[in-house]
């Protein structure tokens, strides 16, 4: 059972409820990165990054070019195309869909710019708040309140937390003055209490930018002003909370029902789907009963800096990503097909240049296998640096593997769908299976999203990409991940 895909651990596909809920996992992770790379490409087209007709990316100008975007966003004399693209985003698609599924958002604000904090001092505050919650859990019981907890826990919660908090970064006791200092007569175990619910929403859970008010004023060095960087992560959050809230309700009530009704039939089906959930939507980054002590993980943060750096940079593994392709998406869809996608993809003609937008705006493309599988995206150690840079080269192959299955598989899903709606083929049975696997209805009129997602899907599975439902429990688990993070290629 421990090896086996998630989610057919304890017969949980062999029963009707637990088919539905992975299949509702399934489309929630394809549609996430759809949303996604629909928002992002359009923001690319407004020249986000850098002004028409430059070639600056990085340094001190792009910096500079991407402040302003956010000071003349919050301008209320201006009226940018950043500001336009955003009040489409919400009249056109946020609120609209917020209706429809009821879900509970702030109202528009004119001239708005998202606020967020950098993801360094972000970091740095969780880091010191998960200590606190694997080390005194009575801290985090005293600060929630309630009526179970007496005067006399409340009061040696409070003598704990002052002392814990001189090993704090300096950020975070910044923070938790100034949260005091906003709020008359706040104590320390309130104003942690606030901190941690802003941070933990922020990092893993709800999509604060639209269902929180601006609770905390904290020092302006706090937040990033770099446009890029917050819109991007603004879309990242807006993608993942839209499809969630789709798939699972904007309480999660659609997924309670789900370990209800899987639960009657097997308890212990009930408690994989849970374990895949939790996977599935960050949670469990969180739970210190998934995780280490600080030092323990920073030791084994760098352990798996170094394993990638040595392993991946200094092995063979760029030189087999480069047949990748060969063994995986022509394999499954067919040499011909893959081929003639690669060519479309490099070709200058105006049909190129659509796919490889198309692909961009399926998000098939916006993947890193090597932050994926080793975590290293929540380290920002010398040695993740490191490791990072070295590893550029299998990125980039990895990345192009990734393009060329999307840009093939838009191909493939529309000879599929023309083959299953054709009665005289003798392959139309398997056509309409495979499109069952793509979560395509051959009745119905193939649209741009249905295309985008099954690149989704088809790039994911076929480049072995991280996958809650197909990988085993224990790879996707913080506390094994650094002693599984390579085998997930040999499994798969």
């Amino acid at each position: 059972q421990p090896f086996r895909a998630a989610e057919k651990q304890h017969g949980l596909s062999n029963i009707r409820e637990g088919r539905e809920f992975n299949k509702a996992v399934d489309i929630a992770m394809h549609r996430e990165k759809t949303l996604q790379g629909e928002m992002l490409d359009d923001l690319l087209q407004l020249n986000l990054l850098k002004p028409k007709g430059k070639i600056f990316k990085k340094g001190l100008a792009a910096e500079k070019y991407r402040s302003k975007i956010a000071d003349d966003m919050e301008n209320p004399a201006m009226n940018t195309e950043f500001n336009k693209y955003m009040d489409k985003l919400y009249f056109e698609k946020i609120l609209p869909f917020a209706k429809k599924h009821n879900w509970k958002i702030h109202p528009y604000r004119k001239n708005y710019f998202p606020q967020m904090l950098r993801q360094d001092i972000l970091d740095t505050m969780y880091d010191d708040i998960y200590t606190v919650q694997k080390k005194f859990p009575e801290i985090i019981r005293a600060a929630k309140g309630g009526s179970g907890i007496s005067h006399a826990e409340r009061m040696a919660a409070r003598k704990t937390l002052k002392g814990e908090m001189k090993s704090f970064d300096k950020k975070t006791r910044e923070a938790l003055e100034r949260i005091k200092s906003r709020h008359e007569g706040m104590d320390n175990l309130s104003a942690f209490e606030m901190l941690q619910q802003y941070t933990y929403n922020d990092k893993f859970k709800i999509f604060g930018n639209l269902e929180k008010g601006r609770t905390l004023d904290l020092p302006k060095s706090f937040y990033e002003r770099d446009a890029a960087h917050v819109l991007t992560r603004y879309i990242t959050k807006l993608g993942r909370r839209m499809a969630q809230v789709e798939q699972f309700g904007p309480k999660a009530e659609k997924a309670d029902k789900f370990f209800a009704d899987i639960s009657r039939k097997s308890p212990r089906a009930a408690q994989t789907a849970r374990d895949i959930y939790i996977r599935y939507n960050g949670t469990i980054e969180v739970n210190p009963r998934f995780g280490y002590s600080k030092g323990t993980r920073n030791f084994l943060n760098e352990y798996m800096a170094f394993s990638v750096a040595t392993k991946i940079a200094g092995g063979f593994s760029t030189l087999f990503n480069v047949t990748q392709s060969l063994i995986s998406t022509a394999v499954e869809a067919g040499l011909y097909r893959t081929m003639k996608s690669s060519l479309k993809l490099v070709s200058p003609t105006k049909g190129g240049k659509l796919l490889r937008q198309e692909v961009r705006r399926s998000g098939s493309s916006a993947y890193d296998v090597i932050k994926e599988i080793s975590g290293l995206q929540h380290s920002d150690t010398l040695l993740s640096k490191v490791a990072q840079v070295v590893t550029v080269p299998f990125n980039l192959v990895n990345k192009a593997n990734n393009v060329l299955a999307g840009a093939t598989a838009r191909d493939f899903v529309k000879d599929l769908h023309r083959i299953a709606n054709s009665a005289k083929s003798k392959k139309r049975k398997w056509a309409i299976g495979k499109l069952k696997e793509f979560n395509v209805d051959y009745r119905k009129k193939l649209d741009d999203r249905t295309l985008r997602e099954s690149m989704v899907k088809f790039a994911r599975e076929s480049q072995l990409q991280k996958n809650v439902l197909k990988d085993p429990l224990a790879f996707n688990n913080p506390i094994m991940r650094p002693f599984l993070m390579f085998k997930r290629f040999g499994f798969r």
